[in-house]
């Protein structure tokens, strides 16, 4: 395969070169497109659309206006031969076309996995899990590593926790156990990171530069020191594991925690040196920067090993990822070098108050991004058969309850958009507990497992 995909590579780059010499490639600006590099229209990208490209570039033009406004596939502004090798090479990897049904393993159902401190007990708890992952027809995981300044691995740039440790001193990394039972069975498997979060305790501080909101502490985003500490972190797990990715949470600047036009006593110094040296932003968009800088640093961490993606998992919530959050997934999209891929959390159903489901859907499909940029609905499994959902207003309170295929319904909505799949929070849920309607719960969750097997 190897050996194909570099002779495919050499024959386009061949082309290039005829087709510069000669002067027959045109320009032009890219705009989004639900399905971007799908000149045939037909829901997949394949060898037709690189000969549509060819087609069109040798003879100078060609494309329609449908097909201009989703011609730019890597985002470089230029519709050229680089769009239609990029697009081979990603569908003789099976790249372009892949689907994802992910479940997001959070850290609280590790903990459970591990949580005797004894080797034999910890496998056959991971391998249970895992086997369920993909017995309900999950190809991806998203395995929580690090939560609170802490690690579910052997690390030697944060604290592995006090089971994780107990487990490493017996010779057992739970990480490499969860990638090679995952890989046996199929699966890809990535390392879910919150970047910023201490949690409640600063114990096990990385770096002095910390400041807390409510009951918790963070890690302050503007920091140099932190970045780095981050970086080092996300390098760690791609360099000394097979993992297929890494994804960061929704957790960035903490929601409503800093003024909107001042800067706060942790990050001053950092931002008079800023603008000490010349820079110009107002407050909010340097903090925006800031976390733009860390997300390309992790960005190219994780490609420095062939075969690892970059992800996030930002808020559905446009406006409060913006303005509170100091997260800029509109950006991340639309410029390369950031994402490989965006999971927004829909958590919400159809009836909501303020984020409707298929209303926040479309907003996200809205997004002008290059063609590289996988989208995947994250969906609120852990809403299912939910007795009372306080905040969603009153006419949708009781939704969750009193439909019993929400999901199924969101997955067949989400299929119209030509998105690159699903992923389900959490597969913990499978567990119902006294918030939520068991009967409702089970039935919603089955039509779940089935309606995902659809999205192709």
């Amino acid at each position: 395969m190897t050996h194909t995909i570099r002779s495919c590579t050499a024959l386009l780059a061949m082309v290039a070169v005829l087709l510069t010499a000669f002067g027959l490639f045109t320009t032009a600006p890219s705009v989004s497109a639900a399905k971007i590099g799908d000149l045939n229209a037909d829901g997949k990208l394949t060898t037709t659309d690189v000969r549509l490209y060819l087609k069109s570039l040798i003879s100078g033009g060609g494309l329609t206006a449908s097909q201009q406004k989703i011609a730019d596939y890597d985002g470089d502004g230029v519709i050229d031969t680089t769009d239609s090798r990029t697009i081979l090479l990603d569908t003789i990897s099976g790249r372009a076309n892949e689907v994802i049904r992910g479940f997001w393993i959070p850290y609280m159902e590790v903990a459970d996995l591990i949580s005797s401190g004894n080797v034999a007990t910890a496998k056959s708890k991971i391998d249970a899990c895992l086997q369920d992952c993909a017995d309900k027809g999950a190809n991806t995981v998203y395995f929580h590593v690090r939560a609170n300044n802490d690690a579910y691995y052997n690390s030697s740039v944060y604290t592995p926790t006090s089971k994780t440790k107990t487990l490493l001193n017996a010779g057992f990394d739970p990480l490499a156990y969860a990638v090679e039972r995952s890989h046996a069975l199929g699966m890809k498997i990535e390392a879910w990171i919150n970047p910023y979060r201490i949690g409640t305790s600063i114990a096990n501080v990385k770096s002095s530069n910390y400041f807390k909101f409510g009951s918790l502490y963070y890690y302050v985003p503007s920091s140099a020191d932190v970045q780095d500490l981050v970086v080092r972190g996300v390098r760690e797990v791609v360099q000394n594991y097979d993992i297929d990715g890494v994804q960061f949470d929704d957790y960035f600047y903490p929601r409503d925690s800093v003024s909107t036009t001042a800067a706060e006593s942790f990050e001053q110094a950092d931002y008079t040196a800023y603008k000490n040296g010349g820079g110009t932003l107002a407050v909010a968009d340097w903090r925006r920067y800031v976390v733009h800088q860390l997300v390309a640093k992790c960005y190219a961490a994780c490609h420095e090993r062939e075969g690892c993606v970059f992800g996030i998992s930002p808020s559905c919530d446009f406006e409060a990822n913006y303005d509170s959050m100091y997260a800029d997934a509109a950006f991340w999209a639309k410029n390369p070098g950031y994402v490989d891929y965006l999971a927004p959390q829909l958590y919400v159903g159809y009836n909501h108050a303020y984020t409707p489901f298929a209303e926040c859907l479309a907003d996200w499909d809205a997004l002008t991004r290059h063609g590289r940029v996988k989208m995947v609905a994250g969906l609120a499994l852990y809403k299912t058969g939910l007795l009372d959902d306080t905040w969603a207003g009153t006419n949708a309170r009781y939704e969750w309850l009193n439909n019993n295929n929400m999901m199924a319904r969101q997955v067949a909505t989400t299929k119209t958009m030509h998105w690159d799949g699903v992923a389900y929070y959490s597969h913990q849920s499978f567990t119902v507990d006294s918030t939520r309607n068991a009967t409702v719960a089970n039935a919603d969750m089955a039509s779940a497992t089935e309606a995902w097997l659809t999205f192709q």
